[in-house]
């Protein structure tokens, strides 16, 4: 959607005209993004919120004139819990996925024990590493903090939004500023510390910075931002839901020269149709299977990106069902603890308006890539499974108000180790195929931001496509 509502952007500024066909394989536009409405609760079925350091997400909000729905996250609260044993403790102050910007916090918290809190204020005296290949997350954050830090700390923090395997993930590909700081400081925490000085000494900086708090959602909830996108581009574009695409043509200049260049997209069906150019905005795996048949050294590339499935469960319960008192926006568990959920958000601290009052609403991750069976379990299984959980964790007592399970097979791309030579090889391939262009959150950025980001900068690329003289960068 993101990309054709670019190209739509692009055809008034420039006063140009495209013809453009969106092709969508379920009956809603939106994909992972979504929300649903249950007995006076707003429930998010993906994200519900974007990261505004990314501006993507944020500016287009701004453009299509969203900007009286962006609602920040309610200020009675901060930060999240982290499971230690039975007890919840508060994710440090000043934390920044890993990095410490203040000392105190950590020597205070009881997420680490004595040696575990030295060590990982000592990160300033860990030489940088010379070598520049590629470095998994646990080996780069145990090398940087030490183990304690990263079973307590990091892990459950980066696995809460990559939920992935810490071994295999690429520090470079998923969290690139980290490796970026230790280069150019020697040392995170100088990094951050410089940073902080930075803007402690920049009163304009302070007056004109950012009006937005770092994570941003919609009065409405995430559908309002899909709504918003599909009112601009409808009647500008001719759309095809539950329309699934099989296969991807491109006719090369060995063909019919009548055909040359040309793209023919085979659907299920539906006669083929062809294009001058096409953006495939799917999970890298699905781009694999549509362009297996006339591109397969592209497919192989593209099979190479691994996935994670996971799962939703969105529970609402009255707030004196909760005996633990919830006093962060959710909860993520580290893998040492051994529970069979990965994290919970608590909607109702994050946006208090969203439920009726005196409730609370609970969205359950399950699965990721060390837990995928769980999420072949059907659907009474999953809930008895985090109502056990959560019975444990939260002292949640009795059954939930309402319930929604939500399903994401395949969803969630794993950056692993070579992730971004993998990349260039697949861009590299695409130079053979100049007419397909790639987006999605399969290759730079797992985000609402990445992925939006992903899908303008496809369609700048092919409306700048002279189909006579020059092909469109991959």
């Amino acid at each position: 959607m993101a990309a054709a509502h670019r190209l739509v952007e692009i055809a008034a500024e420039q006063n140009r005209r495209f013809e453009i066909t969106l092709f969508e394989s379920q009956s809603r536009l939106g994909g992972l993004v979504g929300t649903e409405s249950i007995a006076g609760y707003q429930i998010d079925l993906g994200g519900d919120s974007f990261i505004t350091d990314k501006p993507a997400a944020l500016n287009l909000c701004l453009r299509l004139g969203l900007k009286d729905s962006l609602v920040g996250m309610s200020k009675n609260f901060r930060g999240a819990y982290i499971l230690r044993g039975k007890k919840l403790c508060l994710v440090p102050e000043g934390v920044n996925l890993m990095t410490p910007s203040k000392a105190l916090p950590i020597l205070t918290t009881s997420l680490l024990s004595v040696s575990g809190k030295l060590r990982m204020l000592g990160e300033r005296f860990v030489p940088p590493r010379q070598d520049e290949s590629d470095e998994s997350l646990e080996a780069f954050v145990v090398r940087r903090f030490g183990r304690e830090a990263f079973d307590r700390l990091v892990q459950p923090l980066v696995s809460g939004i990559y939920t992935a395997d810490p071994s295999k993930l690429s520090i470079q590909a998923a969290l690139p500023r980290f490796p970026a700081d230790e280069k150019q400081y020697g040392s995170l925490i100088r990094a951050a510390t410089v940073r902080a000085l930075r803007k402690r000494g920049s009163p304009q900086q302070q007056a004109t910075g950012a009006r937005y708090g770092l994570f941003l959602g919609l009065k409405g909830g995430m559908q309002e931002l899909v709504d918003w996108l599909l009112s601009r581009i409808v009647g500008q574009i001719s759309l095809r839901l539950s329309t699934e695409v099989t296969r991807v043509e491109h006719k090369t200049q060995n063909e019919d020269a009548a055909h040359q260049g040309e793209v023919v997209l085979h659907t299920k069906g539906r006669r083929p149709e062809t294009f001058d150019t096409v953006i495939l905005a799917l999970p890298a795996w699905k781009s694999a299977e549509v362009l297996a048949t006339d591109h397969a050294g592209l497919s192989q590339e593209l099979s190479r990106i691994e996935f994670a499935s996971s799962a939703i469960v969105v529970t609402g319960h009255q707030e004196s069902q909760i005996k633990k008192p919830l006093g962060a926006f959710g909860l993520v568990m580290p893998r040492v603890e051994r529970r069979k959920i990965l994290a919970v958000s608590f909607s109702h601290r994050k946006f208090p308006d969203r439920v009726p009052p005196g409730c609370a609403l609970l969205r359950t991750f399950v699965g990721g890539a060390l837990q995928p069976e769980l999420c072949e379990l059907d659907d009474q299984q999953l809930q008895k499974l985090v109502h056990e959980e959560l019975q444990e964790i939260l002292g949640v007592e009795g059954e939930p108000v309402v319930s929604r399970i939500v399903r994401y097979p395949r969803a969630m791309p794993q950056f692993h180790l070579g992730h971004r030579e993998l990349v260039a090889r697949i861009r590299g391939q695409l130079s053979l195929t100049p007419r397909i262009v790639l987006a999605g959150n399969s290759y730079d950025g797992v985000g609402i931001p990445d992925t939006i980001a992903s899908g303008e900068q496809a369609a700048e690329r092919i409306a700048d496509f002279d189909t006579k003289t020059e092909s469109p960068q991959p």
